[in-house]
């Protein structure tokens, strides 16, 4: 699947995920924009590795969840690439909370993160790709969003990201722009291994392990009826094919990432 020529966007790719499909995309010919809110030393490490694939890359440090920051994004970005053809929304946090205990700032914060960032970014880039007939955009959340755990917020927000994903789809669809969403579900990332092994007895408790070893991948590798994570590779497998001229006809849908535990 060549990417060649083209100039691929992904937010939140400092690592785990996002740096996964910067990475697949630099290695099918794309030029990447590499984007992270804290991560300079991480992110400078992967615009590299994209390197070493012949591509051009940039790196521009914003917070998506703010208008403010995407328009530091699209000012930095169109400022050293004239045309993007690709974006990938990448950027998302799934906390729990009881509805019952969820503040007004919480509650923003989640939606801010998951949502907004996905509308500010599609706006800022998808009329470029509207005057040239031709574009790709991947939104990367959650599967939350069935029931498979997470807090209201958490499942408003990835949600709502399925509706925005149809709507767009429906609409920029005449421009030959395909608009698709994937809803990973248990990848093995820093992340997930950082909520798993934990050294606190008592959130080990919290965690459903009452054992003294730390509550790990194992645990939830049970849940998934191919009995073990998923790979941030096969997300980005997944997302090149979607944004090759293979995926040419595919938009508007939802792709679950999770081993099988919403089939079973």
């Amino acid at each position: 699947m060549s990417l060649s020529g083209k100039t691929a966007i992904i937010t939140g790719s400092g690592r785990a995920i996002g740096a996964a499909i910067a990475i697949r995309m630099a290695q099918d010919g794309a030029n990447v924009v590499l984007n992270s809110r804290s991560t300079p030393d991480e992110i400078d490490e992967i615009a590299q590795e994209c390197r070493n694939y012949g591509v051009k890359t940039l790196t521009v440090l914003a917070d998506v969840s703010t208008k403010e920051g995407v328009d530091k994004l699209a000012a930095e970005t169109f400022k050293e690439f004239s045309e993007i053809d690709i974006l990938i929304n990448n950027v998302g946090i799934s906390p729990t909370c009881p509805f019952l205990e969820m503040t007004d700032e919480e509650w923003h914060k989640v939606m801010a993160v998951n949502i907004d960032s996905i509308y500010y970014c599609s706006k800022a880039f998808v009329p470029n790709m509207v005057q040239r007939q031709w574009g790709r955009v991947v939104n990367i959340t959650g599967h939350a969003y069935l029931g498979v755990g997470g807090s209201v917020h958490t499942k408003s927000g990835k949600s709502a990201a399925v509706g925005f994903t149809r709507g767009l789809a429906g609409e920029v669809a005449p421009y030959q722009i395909t608009v698709n969403h994937i809803a990973p579900g248990l990848i093995d990332t820093p992340a997930r291994r950082n909520k798993y092994y934990r050294d606190d007895k008592s959130d080990i408790a919290k965690g459903g392990n009452t054992t003294d070893r730390p509550w790990g991948p194992e645990d939830s590798v049970n849940k998934v009826p191919l009995k073990r994570l998923g790979k941030p590779e096969e997300m980005s497998a997944l997302v090149a094919f979607l944004c090759s001229e293979e995926g040419a006809y595919l938009t508007g849908q939802t792709y679950l990432v999770n081993g099988g535990m919403t089939a079973v």
